[in-house]
């Protein structure tokens, strides 16, 4: 099982690839990870390759890595995508590889340009009854709920809570 990942990194104002010989498990665990960051556009067929031959996959698993990141990129970019995830993407029998489970992330500021895509959000009754009030709503583990009126404001209280035990 290998893991492959194209997300959209806005501090350095690129794509970057994340791929891995080990998938089926959450990618901040594995070590052997191949980052590469790439340009805002397609990825180039040699960048593919190079991603290929870095997991150790040659012939078949080697062309369909290519095409499947290049398919990826594609998708990134046309759906304004912040990450397309194939985790795990499975070497079968013959050679060839096939994708066992993906995600895709699109911005939420977006998503009125691709309305094909809404009948695929996961979201709960929670979220959507946020949402048709105008409020963005984040469900978090835990039983503390925090209101705030920025995303800054927001992150710096979630983590002093969680400093102080809550959750």
């Amino acid at each position: 099982e290998l893991y492959l990942s194209l997300f959209l990194n806005r501090s350095k104002r690129c794509y970057t690839i994340i791929a891995s010989a080990e998938g089926g498990v959450e990618i901040e665990s594995v070590k052997n990870q191949i980052i590469k960051e790439v340009g805002l556009g397609n990825v180039e067929e040699n960048v593919a390759r190079e991603v290929a031959k870095e997991m150790g996959l040659e012939g078949k698993a080697a062309d369909d890595l290519v095409e499947i990141l290049q398919k990826l990129s594609k998708l990134t970019i046309e759906k304004e995508a912040e990450l397309a995830e194939i985790n795990p993407l499975a070497i079968i029998e013959d050679g060839s590889l096939l994708a066992l489970d993906g995600k895709v992330m699109t911005d939420d500021n977006s998503n009125f340009r691709h309305e094909e895509l809404m009948k695929y959000q996961e979201i709960s009754e929670l979220e959507e009854r946020a949402e048709k009030s105008g409020f963005s709503l984040v469900e978090l583990d835990g039983n503390i709920a925090v209101v705030g009126n920025g995303a800054g404001l927001v992150m710096s209280t979630l983590d002093m809570l969680s400093d102080s035990g809550g959750k």
